[in-house]
């Protein structure tokens, strides 16, 4: 048997997939929601996908443009 452990997954620019087959930007092709092991990281600009992220009820931080050593210290806490 597999071992089970923590995955993270990060899909970056998803409001950038391309729009012209099945509406992708729906996010119809994700689940709605993920194993208890599985974090999720997604980026995107405010639009079709964020509100489809919002009306899924998935927590949502906004940033603004952040340093190097800013973004490091982010992952390393909350990662």
């Amino acid at each position: 048997a597999a071992t089970r452990g923590r995955m993270v997954v990060f899909i970056d620019g998803i409001d950038q997939v391309d729009d012209a087959h099945d509406s992708a930007l729906d996010l119809r092709w994700l689940p709605r929601t993920f194993p208890a092991e599985v974090r999720t990281v997604i980026t995107c600009s405010p639009g079709p996908a964020l509100d489809a992220m919002l009306e899924r009820g998935w927590p949502v931080l906004e940033l603004e443009d952040l340093d190097l050593e800013t973004r490091a210290e982010m992952a390393e806490r909350y990662i």
